[in-house]
């Protein structure tokens, strides 16, 4: 029992420690709104009042504190947020209300129109500069159609119409946040929020090198489902084929399979 455990523990930091790369990571995006966030809290540190420190170094001691609790860690992302983005709790932590609150304290201390003026224009620069241009290739790509959404979604969604499917329909990870975007009269077995759930399973197992026919039928079989959407895999297409399943119709990228 206390092997158990002590592993348990064990896997809770290391997941801790992965979550605080992440972290780390984004943080180096945004360094500019991050170094603005501590500078703002040192100064509430060193020239705020008693019950300013208290509130905002408190709040983010605490915020901290879970986050870097290895039993919290696991209670959040068992049952709050995926791994994967663990690393947005961070947001509880309101940077930019502290960051206006303590220019606004350093504003007010100032003495005279024109000095208040130079400090409010010095502080709106450092912000500026600290921030990253949104409108970039990162963000942003050229849209394919009118929809804005990629063109193999509406390519599959009128498969799917064409077909005159009704039932509820298994899409990969490609696919499902655009299908309904375009038609949505068309019915799918999962939502958006997957994780922790059998749907997460199967696509993961869509997702593979190798996916497994029988998993992926299995599933669709509890679900009730006869139709399903694959990335483009004729051997996968082959398996399926041995359960019943025909393909439909297909794009560049992805196959439409149904029983």
């Amino acid at each position: 029992m206390y092997c158990f455990g002590r592993n348990l523990f064990i896997c809770e930091v290391v997941l801790m420690l992965e979550m605080l790369r992440l972290s780390i990571q984004t943080m180096d995006r945004y360094h500019g709104s991050y170094s603005l966030f501590l500078m703002a809290l040192g100064y509430i540190a060193l020239s705020g009042r008693e019950r300013e420190q208290r509130f905002w170094i408190g709040y983010v001691a605490l915020a901290l504190g879970i986050f870097f609790n290895p039993v919290c860690t696991k209670i959040i992302v068992e049952y709050c947020i995926e791994a994967e983005v663990y690393w947005r709790y961070i947001w509880v932590i309101p940077i930019g209300l502290l960051v206006s609150y303590s220019g606004a304290r350093v504003v007010e201390q100032i003495c005279g129109r024109k000095r208040k003026g130079i400090a409010i224009a010095f502080i709106l620069g450092a912000i500026l500069l600290g921030g990253n241009f949104m409108y970039n290739s990162e963000n942003f790509q050229p849209a394919e159609n009118r929809c804005k959404i990629p063109q193999e979604a509406i390519e599959v969604s009128n498969i799917i119409s064409q077909a005159g499917i009704q039932e509820p329909v298994a899409l990969p990870e490609g696919l499902r946040y655009y299908i309904r975007q375009y038609n949505a009269s068309i019915r799918v077995v999962y939502s958006r929020m997957t994780y922790h759930t059998d749907e997460d399973a199967l696509i993961s197992e869509l997702e593979k090198e190798a996916p497994d026919a029988a998993v992926i039928h299995g599933f669709l079989e509890g679900k009730g489902c006869r139709c399903i959407v694959i990335n483009k895999n004729p051997d996968l297409a082959a398996g399926m084929g041995t359960f019943g399943y025909q393909v439909i119709g297909d794009t560049d990228r992805y196959m439409v399979l149904r029983k």
